[in-house]
């Protein structure tokens, strides 16, 4: 008798643990509505800070250019005393 009930519970099949889902592929809308919500904020905090690097990129260029052309007067006003260049061609 113990053999037999041994032998019913040991061939009965367990339930699955959870039902898994069949057809399940891709995104949902809600996902996505997350998703570039997501991606907005991202892009809102980048855009000023691009915004900075390029001011910033273009100060530097002035000031090489300032320095360039205040160097290069020193050296014209030199060469004018000088002699050695005049301003008629």
């Amino acid at each position: 008798m113990v053999k037999t009930l041994c032998n019913q519970a040991c061939n009965q099949k367990m339930p699955p643990l959870r039902k898994t889902a069949t057809s399940t592929s891709g995104m949902t809308l809600l996902e996505l509505i997350i998703a570039i919500a997501i991606m907005l904020i991202l892009a809102s905090a980048a855009l000023p800070l691009m915004r900075a690097t390029v001011q910033r990129q273009r100060e530097v260029e002035l000031h090489r250019d300032l320095r360039e052309i205040r160097n290069g007067g020193w050296r014209t006003q030199a060469a004018l005393l000088i002699g050695s260049c005049s301003l008629i061609g």
